[in-house]
């Protein structure tokens, strides 16, 4: 079957069973119809996924959305069907119980989004045929890998200096290890913040860069004992966010530079193999999720290392596994809450608002106006943990800040144009060394749309931008000197 005929058929697919679901409450009990919904989102997007990555190569940016999009959502919407019963659904992590009809209805949006965005990506190959991503080699010519290098180290250990220095307002880095994870992330919120993730993040990229174009053991090296350093430490404050952001940054690097070249010589059970291999890192993650509160007990010797693994042993649940009980279910609860208790559109003032949330509290004139997130944080806190006096972070649902603006139809427009962006991101690539370090800033967030509402992604990538952005040009400034 050649590629259009699949897109067709798909199509055609996803809008029949669109029709099907809208009449699962006559034709389907709801588990049946939410599970059916979780298949359909996880086999569309595994199929568009191996299919795009044969033609664009691993870094395509479209792929790496959907990887997470159906983790988000696919597996979400699966793993929660088995937990409906008697027109309910209830798991441990939320703390109020849903309709079923209500979870039902969320999996409809979601196959909508990803209606959207399919949509979207394929106008844009529809309409310039020389936009094409043929998984070309990044253009090296003139460049020095000496010189990358180092540029790419100074701003790395920058980071790493004003990463260690925003301790300075728990007493340290290694005094803060000792304190409770949510009450250390309160004080550091609170507390002047540096820009060291774009710093750390710039300089493990421009290091990866420079030795896997030049194949250097020496530079490799260095770039793993960067990666192994940055991974030590934000793992040691139970971050996994940075971690992932730094995995990713250093996997598109690889595939823009080597991988995507040779991706279509490889076979289907290798591919396959690639996909578990990713699978048990997020198991890992999942168990690191489960077990980090025990860093600061080893450290304030509350526990040794003998108990810790007892407690473990004792307590580990396949639950650490179920998705609807972990990171990816826990922004799915927007989505859940919104649909159950609709509120007026917003008519897009939270993805305008996103806007002067750029600027940083210092520069902006006036207070600024809140994320979704922080403010759906604070309405179930105040529902649910007045007990409490940290408020707990849910993340954000993209699909919930859509159907929040513009209602059901407008899932379909806003995935519609993300398709759209990602797309023009595929074409910019592989054009120069430049823009290849803005697609690679921008990789990150491809994870985070998937948890988080607009706002804060697009401040986060400007923060992210910016230092890629100044590490580029001061290695050019550096560079004319050499010529």
């Amino acid at each position: 079957m050649t590629r259009k005929k699949i897109i067709l058929v798909s199509f055609l697919l996803i809008l029949g069973v669109i029709f099907l679901v809208s009449l699962a409450s006559e034709l389907f009990s709801d588990r049946v119809a939410i599970l059916t919904t979780g298949i359909l989102i996880l086999c569309i997007s595994l199929s568009v996924i191996f299919e795009r990555i044969s033609h664009f190569g691993i870094s395509d940016p479209v792929s790496i959305f959907l990887s997470f999009f159906m983790l988000y959502n696919g597996s979400v919407l699966v793993s929660s069907s088995f937990f409906v019963d008697s027109g309910s659904f209830s798991i441990g992590l939320f703390p109020m119980t849903f309709r079923s009809e209500t979870l039902a209805y969320s999996g409809v949006l979601s196959l909508l989004a990803l209606c959207g965005l399919l949509l979207g990506s394929k106008i844009i190959r529809l309409s310039n045929h020389d936009s094409r991503s043929k998984c070309d080699e990044v253009k090296l010519h003139r460049l020095n890998p000496g010189l990358l290098m180092f540029v790419g180290l100074i701003f790395y250990v920058a980071g790493i200096l004003m990463y260690l220095y925003c301790f300075r307002a728990v007493g340290g880095f290694f005094a803060s290890l000792s304190m409770d994870r949510s009450l250390r992330l309160a004080i550091l919120g609170e507390s002047l913040s540096l820009p060291y993730p774009g710093f750390v993040l710039s300089g493990i990229g421009a290091v990866f860069f420079a030795s896997i174009a030049t194949k250097r053991k020496f530079y490799f090296s260095i770039s793993l004992l960067c990666l192994a350093l940055w991974s030590a430490l934000i793992l040691l404050q139970g971050d996994r966010r940075f971690f992932v952001y730094s995995l990713m940054i250093v996997l598109v690097i690889w595939a823009m530079l080597y991988a995507d070249r040779v991706i279509k010589m490889l076979s289907f059970r290798k591919l396959i193999s690639i996909f578990l291999v990713l699978l048990m890192l997020i198991a890992m993650l999942s168990v690191f999720s489960a077990v980090r509160f025990l860093i600061p007990v080893l450290f304030t010797g509350y526990w040794n290392l003998e108990e810790s693994i007892a407690w473990i042993r004792s307590n580990f649940s396949i639950d650490w596994f179920v998705p609807a009980r972990t990171e990816f279910g826990a922004p799915y609860f927007s989505l859940l809450y919104n649909v159950q208790n609709k509120g007026d559109l917003l008519l897009g003032s939270s993805y305008v608002f996103s806007i002067p949330n750029i600027l940083p509290e210092s520069l902006y004139p006036g207070t600024k106006p809140d994320f979704l997130a922080n403010i759906f944080a604070r309405r179930i806190h105040d529902e649910f943990y007045t007990e409490k006096d940290l408020v707990k972070g849910w993340g954000y649902s993209p699909v919930a800040e859509a159907f929040q603006n513009f209602g059901f139809y407008g899932v379909f427009f806003v995935f519609l144009l993300l398709g759209l962006l990602l797309e023009v991101l595929c074409t910019l690539r592989h054009r120069n060394v430049f823009l290849s370090l803005v697609f690679v800033a921008s990789v990150p967030e491809m994870l985070n749309l998937n948890r988080m509402c607009f706002a804060p992604v697009v401040q986060e990538y400007i923060f992210l931008l910016v230092p890629f952005t100044m590490l580029y040009f001061f290695y050019r400034l550096l560079s004319v000197g050499k010529t």
